[in-house]
Formats: structure tokens, sequence, C-alpha cells
């Protein structure tokens, strides 16, 4: 029953695991917490026209904010853009260069998913395993874990 029920990667990776990153970034611990003036300048770029005009039209809405709407927007194709010069090296590898925005972006193309399931199974397990370190182990949430079944699933269905 377990394997029959695939692992909803909107509500499980966009709405909790980005959103609590996102939280993180903005309330949590001073050591990963962005600045007011970071913030601002993400903001700025999220809502200024000219980061809007590269956003396909398949996106029914434009990125206004960091709001639950436009996770998946920002987790697979403006996080990847706007947030390398925001974020600490070793957030940056966590979030968008070694393991989550990569593994998710590799696991939804059904051109590469075959190919790259297996390091898009590693990537989420980087991803899981370095949450620990960065942030504290009471980050590790369910949702956080779960996220390495989602190669499984993609491999399954």
């Amino acid at each position: 029953m377990i394997t029959s029920f695939p692992l909803d990667y909107m509500h499980l990776v966009c709405l909790e695991v980005v959103s609590q990153l996102i939280r993180l970034w903005v309330h949590g611990p001073k050591s990963h917490k962005l600045s007011q003036t970071v913030l601002c300048a993400v903001f700025e770029r999220l809502t200024v026209t000219v980061l809007q005009q590269y956003i396909p039209q398949e996106f029914s809405r434009k990125p206004r904010s960091l709001s639950a709407t436009e996770l998946r927007l920002f987790l697979l194709y403006v996080s990847p853009v706007l947030m390398k010069e925001f974020l600490s090296p070793d957030v940056s590898s966590n979030f968008l260069d070694l393991s989550l925005s990569l593994a998710v972006q590799l696991l939804l193309c059904p051109s590469l998913v075959k190919q790259y399931v297996d390091h898009a199974q590693k990537l989420l397990k980087y991803f899981v395993e370095s949450i620990i370190n960065l942030y504290e182990k009471d980050q590790l949430v369910y949702n956080v874990h779960s996220s390495i079944y989602l190669a499984d699933d993609a491999r399954h269905f």
C-alpha cells in the first residue's frame, strides 16, 4: 500500500519544504537569516517588470512575493537565477546547486528522469543530510525526510 500512492511533490516540496526554508531565511537562526536589506532586494527583483517578462506564459501568476502560490515557480525557475548571490555558499549548495532544486528539476523532466533518477536520489539524500548540518536538528521534519522518496516514486510511476 505504501508504494501504491505517490508523494505529491507540489505539497511536499513546494508548499512545505521550500516554505520552511524561506521561513528559516527570514526568521531563522542568525547564521542563515537574510538581512532586511537582502530581503528587500529579493522582493524588488521578484516584482520588477524586467524579471517578469522572462516568465513563460504557462505560469498563470508572475512572481510577486515568496508566497505559497509562487513557490513552484520560485523553486524551479527563479531561485537558481535570483538567489545565488544572496545565499551563503553552503545554503546555496543545499538549496540550489547540489540538491533540492536540481533534483526536482531532474525528476520533473520526462526526457531526463529515466537517465538521472539515481543522481536525483543522491541529491535529495544530500539535501536531507545537509539540513541537519546547516540548520538545527528540529528542521529535519517529516516532509524534509520524505523528499528522499520522490525518486522512488519517479521510478515506479
